[in-house]
């Protein structure tokens, strides 16, 4: 039997912690179980070298040698806590003045431009469309053009409206809300 479950109660069963019908029945198991027989043993037998083992204690002298050096050895003392602050205050100072003036802010000029001249600038159409239109999306509107190729725009010329609106829908879902 490996892993038997009554090897946690070895050790209970060798400090005497259980009742006496769990003990009863502890020993019925151990008469029928080898590797608890074993565990058993090899416990009894630490147990056995655990209390051989004696500890001697020193003299009394050595003790109060002990308290007595202690007593002499001097304990350096701590450096106050405003020294440390003394140093670090214009180190703290300094990296705040780096960052608060060492970042130039960057200024902007408004002028007010009505749309209808920004929709005729071409410089400015393509400046916006460059932020628009990347390879991702062209990548995408040529897999799309493959797709409705003739028969497909024969396709889209038999639908009827509510189909149209439906496909616009599914095409928008798909790949307009990526680039608003």
């Amino acid at each position: 039997m490996k892993n038997c479950k009554n090897k946690k109660r070895i050790l209970d069963y060798i400090e005497n912690l259980m009742p006496q019908e769990e003990k009863v029945s502890f020993e019925k198991h151990l008469s029928e179980c080898e590797e608890c027989r074993q565990e058993l043993s090899g416990y009894r037998k630490l147990y056995e070298l655990i209390d051989k083992d004696e500890i001697s204690l020193p003299e009394k002298e050595f003790f109060e040698r002990i308290k007595e050096n202690i007593r002499k050895e001097e304990i350096p003392l701590k450096k106050p806590l405003w020294k440390f602050v003394g140093v670090l205050a214009p180190v703290f100072g300094l990296v705040i003045f780096l960052i608060l003036f060492n970042f130039k802010k960057e200024q902007s000029i408004e002028i007010p431009v009505s749309v209808t001249n920004l929709i005729q600038d071409e410089n400015l159409n393509s400046l916006l469309l460059e932020k628009i239109v990347d390879d991702e999306l062209i990548k995408q509107f040529n897999v799309i053009e493959e797709y409705l190729g003739i028969e497909s725009e024969q396709t889209l010329s038999e639908m009827n409206q509510d189909e149209k609106e439906e496909f616009i829908k599914i095409f928008y879902n798909k790949y307009g809300e990526q680039y608003l």
